[in-house]
């Protein structure tokens, strides 16, 4: 059943309700029509929801009051939105001063964020059209990389440090055969292409390694003055090498006789100082037409040899000569030689040092030998020479001069040892100078400084001689020796 609801029912929702009476549903209402009024004007109420569409108007111009609406709401107007609790509203209804998830904005205020955006699409996160500086944006925070490690494009000069243990101010690399790690180029001839300088404890002003090849660690060229100028503390040039035939440092001099100059020059409190750690190479090698090394200093040694020093050719000394001179000789007694005994010549061997024949002696035995040579210095081993790979460390554009002497495979280093000489074994004989001591026997005669020494009948001592014969004299004594054997100085001198 449907029921009409009387229109002064109505009244306190104030409801002006419009509908023809032909799209009513159902009996006719029942009433008067002064009761009901026309029968156009009325909409049928229904029980159920939804209900049968009728095709009517209201219009209300009081309060509606109900516990839904249905219908697409296309003609509400001034509808505020504050007022809705649920549902959405079409991005074309927002204002373009609203941010919305799935479109594509503009805009065209500025916006603070209080928390720190997320970007979590793939690829770029922006893009920045406008090449604007950014202010205060901190380099630091780029990648981890701080600002420190970006070149600065207009300072002059441009300064780098680093204080980082271990760490490098500037680093130059190349894995290119041909390439170079850093390059420095002056066009002027009172500057430098390439300036380094470096306040350390240990000086060194340029630090430089070669990994193989023929390349070196280091090489300056110049046609004004010095390819490479270092000073230091303590060591203005180091330089190690690790590829046999090549040098630590290695100093080439391409100028005439004329303009002189050197392949390597260094002053200090040691001048060039060089080392061989495999047996085989060159600590300091000096190599030129005139002059391979020389040596100055006001107080000092010009060239100092901790250790046997060879010279492939003739030794020119201008100036004295300090220190006693000795020849190697072969014990070839059959019994055990010390130092300080005199020894007389047996024989000799093949040289074993450049031409020098090796001397064979025993210990002298009989009085006044007119073979005598003079009293023994040190046991001697003599070791294999090898000769520095190439024969030199000089690099492939250097220059080749004639040298006389230079270490081949059968040279021998004679090497003193301590404790006696052994049948068969080699030793060094003093043959000229003051040397430390010679063993004397005073059984045949008092000695006093200044007498001439001979062989005794004691095996491998010398005794006084008043007038001996020629060839028969080892030396002078240089102090008394009154009784008995002894040791004594002697100033050695064949005669």
């Amino acid at each position: 059943m449907f029921q009409l609801v009387p229109a002064h029912f109505l009244a306190p929702l104030a409801f002006s309700l419009v509908a023809p009476y032909a799209s009513q549903v159902g009996n006719p209402p029942v009433g008067s029509a002064q009761q009901m009024g026309p029968a156009s004007h009325w909409v049928l109420a229904q029980a159920t929801s939804p209900g049968i569409a009728q095709s009517a108007n209201t219009n209300i111009t009081g309060t509606s009051i109900a516990n839904a609406f249905q219908g697409n709401g296309s003609a509400l107007t001034n509808l505020n939105a504050d007022k809705l609790a649920s549902g959405t509203v079409n991005d074309a209804r927002l204002s373009s001063n609203v941010a919305v998830l799935g479109s594509a904005q503009t805009f065209n205020g500025v916006k603070t964020f209080s928390t720190a955006p997320a970007f979590t699409a793939g690829g770029a996160p922006f893009t920045v059209a406008s090449g604007t500086k950014v202010t205060n944006l901190n380099a630091d925070k780029l990648d981890g990389i701080d600002g420190s490690a970006f070149l600065q494009a207009v300072p002059n000069p441009l300064v780098l440090s680093n204080a980082t243990p271990g760490g490098s101010a500037i680093w130059g690399e190349t894995s290119a055969s041909t390439g170079t790690g850093i390059v420095g180029i002056s066009t002027s001839s009172t500057n430098f292409g390439l300036g380094i300088s470096a306040s350390s404890n240990y000086g060194i002003a340029l630090r430089a390694t070669s990994y193989g090849g023929v390349f070196p660690a280091v090489e300056a060229n110049s046609n004004y003055g010095n390819g490479v100028t270092a000073y230091g503390a303590e060591n203005g040039v180091e330089g190690s090498a690790y590829t046999a035939g090549f040098a630590g440092v290695y100093g080439h001099h391409s100028g005439d006789q004329i303009t002189g100059g050197a392949g390597v020059i260094g002053a200090g409190f040691v001048g060039v100082q060089g080392f061989d750690n495999n047996g085989s190479g060159v600590g300091v090698w000096g190599e030129s037409a005139n002059y391979g090394i020389i040596g100055v200093t006001g107080v000092g040694y010009g060239v100092a040899s901790f250790g046997s020093a060879y010279v492939g050719g003739d030794l020119t000394v201008t100036g004295s000569k300090f220190g006693y001179v000795v020849d190697l000789v072969k014990n070839g007694d059959v019994v055990a030689l010390e130092p300080g005994e005199i020894v007389e010549i047996v024989g000799y061997e093949p040289a074993l040092v450049g031409d020098i024949p090796v001397t064979v002696v025993r210990r002298a035995t009989s009085a006044r030998a007119s073979a005598v040579f003079g009293p023994l210095d040190c046991a001697v081993a003599v070791e294999p020479l090898a000769p520095p790979s190439n024969n030199s460390p000089r690099l492939a554009h250097a220059p080749t001069y004639a040298k006389a002497a230079e270490p081949t495979a059968n040279s021998r280093s004679p090497r003193r040892v301590p404790g006696s000489v052994a049948p068969g074994a080699y030793a060094n004989v003093v043959t000229l100078g003051a040397f430390r001591a010679i063993r004397v026997d005073a059984s045949y005669g008092p000695i006093r400084a200044g007498d001439l020494l001979v062989a005794s009948p004691n095996a491998g001592y010398a005794m006084s001689e008043s007038d001996p014969r020629i060839g028969t004299v080892v030396g002078k004594a240089l102090s008394d020796w009154n009784a008995g054997v002894g040791e004594i100085p002697v100033l050695v001198g064949n005669r």
